[in-house]
Parts: C-alpha cells; structure tokens; sequence
C-alpha cells in the first residue's frame, strides 16, 4: 500500500529505481548477517524492495504497451517468477519441478492466447477449475503414489495457477482508468501476498500440531521435535528403519472425517 501512494505521488521512474535500490540494500544485509534476527530484516528491507519492483513492472506496462498486448507481456512476467523459481526445488526436492515448470507454461500461454482472443473471464474460470481440481488431487497422496501421479497431478494444478495468476492483474487495466491503475496494482499485489503469509503459517502450524499427535500415536518413542527439526528430506538419518514406516504414516495422515449421519449446527 505503501508503493501505490509512492507510485501516484511521484515519477514511475525514480519510484522504481527507489524499489530496486532497496531490494539490493536488503539483499546486501542478508548476505552480511551475522547473526538470524540481522538475516530477518535484511529479508524484511528485500521484501519491501520486491513488492515496489513487482508493482512498477506491471505499472510500466500499463504506461508502455498497449492494451491488447498487455496480457501476453504480463504472461512473461508472472512467468519469470516461475523461473526465477525453478533454482527452489534443487532444494526443497527435485519432485516440485513438474508444478513448477507448468506454471510458467500456463503464464505464458494464457497471456498470449488473451492476447489473441481478447477475454481473459474464460482463462479465469479455467484456472478456477484446473487449481481446484489438481489441489484435490494432490490430497490423494500415498507414500506409494506412483510418479505418473505426483507428476501429473501437479502439471494439472500449476497449470490451473498459471492460467489465472496474471488475469486479476489485466482486469485492473481494463476497468480501471489509467490514474487508478497504480492504486488498483498495488492493493491487488497487497492482498495476494498477504493471503500468502498469513495462510502459509496458518497451514504450518495446524500440519505441525497434526503431525506431533500422529507421532505420539505412531511412534511414540520418539521426540516429536527432533523429527520436526531433521525435515521430511532427513528422516531416513534420524530415525531407525524399522521405525521410519510409522514416522512416514504420521506425515500422510491427512484427517478425512465423515459427517454423513450426523447433526450438523
């Protein structure tokens, strides 16, 4: 919120290059930290610095391309996040490259055929659809779910992301006149991140309560900290084999509970 007034007030231009200056200034104290509360407001300067990149670029667009080739350049934007993204499953497992490639895909695509067809509503419906249906199916995970599913299973919910990450963002410029895009831009970027990092906790914390129950049911005679600390990536290093079974049920035990036949309310 904070760049939508910045944006409005002062020149595209300088308020950008402000953004840029700010993510490499916290990016320079992440890389100097000596310590993690330093390492946190580097990361919190290289943030804020990100969110004025993230909304000039789209506001550049808006002020530089016309109207009926902004999707397809939008499209390339979202889908150098992607990108950008790829180096992320060298490190959190190999097996999140399928989301991740299709999501690019979809980006692209679905800003090029915007482009060409005219109406983005069809590729939001689309992403609907696609993302909650490939969200299901990736609840449907066994630890011997075979690679043809946790492959496609992701292909069909990153394309439904890629479909739709980029429509809200061309639907500003469309309904909006020019001098509220920026306004528009930003509270649309601010609700998108703030979903994210508010539920991405919320969603942590409720798998870490289910999953320390599950440990004590499973396997109790281990400290349900030390599994958590080690990361699924680790358990094979930390726990016994005869044992590793009963930790691998306990982070699948997603909790299906049927209210068929009972009251409700």
């Amino acid at each position: 919120m904070v760049w939508k007034r910045l944006y409005s007030i002062f020149p595209l231009k300088i308020v950008y290059l402000a953004a840029i200056a700010l993510f490499e200034l916290g990016s320079l104290v992440c890389g100097v930290a000596p310590s993690s509360v330093a390492l946190i407001i580097g990361r919190a300067i290289a943030g804020l610095g990100s969110a004025g990149i993230f909304s000039g670029a789209l506001l550049i667009i808006a002020n530089s391309a016309p109207l009926h080739k902004r999707p397809a350049y939008t499209g390339m934007m979202s889908a150098m996040y992607g990108v950008a993204s790829v180096a992320g499953p060298l490190l959190g497992g190999i097996m999140n490259i399928p989301l991740v490639l299709s999501v690019v895909v979809g980006a692209i695509s679905s800003g090029g055929l915007v482009t060409v067809i005219g109406h983005y509503v069809p590729f939001m419906i689309a992403s609907t659809v696609l993302m909650s249906v490939g969200e299901g199916l990736l609840t449907t995970f066994q630890p011997n779910t075979g690679h043809s599913k946790w492959i496609g299973y992701q292909v069909i919910c990153g394309l439904g992301i890629g479909f739709g990450m980029q429509q809200p963002l061309i639907a500003v410029q469309v309904v909006l006149p020019m001098e509220l895009v920026p306004a528009g831009t930003a509270l649309l970027v601010f609700c998108q991140t703030l979903g994210a990092s508010i539920f991405v906790s919320v969603a942590q914390n409720q798998f870490q309560n289910k999953l320390i129950r599950d440990l004590h049911r499973f396997a109790p005679s281990l400290d349900p900290r030390v599994v958590i600390n080690a990361g699924a990536t680790n358990l094979s290093a930390i726990v016994s084999a005869n044992v590793l079974p009963f930790v691998v049920r306990a982070y699948n035990a997603i909790e299906w509970k049927s209210v068929k036949g009972k009251q409700i309310g």
